[in-house]
């Protein structure tokens, strides 16, 4: 929402003027709860149907602690962070493929995040990962300030004889289907999961990793007329692990 706050200030600042929106975020929390989920239910059921959501990540390394799974029963809340740059010709690349492939880029990367996945893991076949979706479904939504987000897992079973490119189609394929059902949120999705496995899901480990692409702008500087805004660098890292 940041975006859409910037731009009604330049509007007021300069213009003194801003939208009249259709609807206000009340509206749409009331809305929120009276819409038919039905649809959006028997999609996630028949997604996520026999996904073990009590498995571990297994990972290429030891993660026992004292004796003690450290996934399980060790959260320390403590996190680390890694940062790296790709060549400007492996991105160009990318596009390339995208679009070839007519998908976008957050599905070609979360294409090839299951692939890193399913190395690590040594072979893990059925790979769920969690995703931030802006779930701004309808018009009258696109301009309004709130809290839309919604964390939504995308359950894939992989093929690991298949090329590339065929996975890649059958993510593109998952990612506009979890689009049209993305507006059941995802404390409902855990109570449906919960209903069929008939048993109290530990919520920590039904998404164990998440895949995020960001997209922004080169816009630097917002012009208010008799003044400039530029946007301050944070070069402080904050890692943490969600619990």
């Amino acid at each position: 929402s940041i975006d859409l706050f910037l731009d009604d200030l330049q509007l007021a600042y300069t213009k003194n003027h801003y939208e009249n929106l259709l609807l206000q975020y009340i509206d749409y929390s009331v809305q929120e709860r009276e819409l038919d989920t039905s649809a959006a239910e028997e999609y996630w059921k028949d997604l996520l149907n026999d996904y073990d959501a009590d498995k571990s990540l297994q990972l290429g390394y030891s993660n026992i602690v004292n004796g003690k799974s450290a996934t399980r029963q060790l959260r320390t809340g403590k996190g680390s962070s890694f940062q790296f740059q790709l060549d400007h010709d492996v991105i160009h690349h990318m596009f390339k493929h995208a679009n070839e492939a007519q998908t976008t880029m957050f599905q070609l990367g979360l294409t090839t995040y299951y692939l890193f996945l399913y190395k690590l893991t040594n072979g893990d076949v059925d790979l769920c990962v969690g995703s931030i979706h802006l779930n701004r479904y309808r018009y009258e939504l696109k301009n309004l300030i709130g809290m839309f987000a919604n964390t939504l897992p995308y359950r894939l079973r992989l093929d690991p004889t298949a090329p590339f490119y065929r996975t890649l189609l059958k993510v593109k394929q998952m990612s506009l289907e979890i689009f049209q059902n993305s507006y059941l949120p995802y404390q409902n999705i855990l109570q449906l999961i919960q209903k069929q496995q008939r048993h109290k899901l530990l919520l920590a480990l039904l998404i164990q990793t998440t895949f995020h692409f960001e997209s922004s702008s080169n816009q630097e500087f917002i012009d208010l007329d008799d003044a400039l805004l530029c946007q301050l660098k944070n070069t402080n890292l904050i890692s943490f692990t969600k619990n």
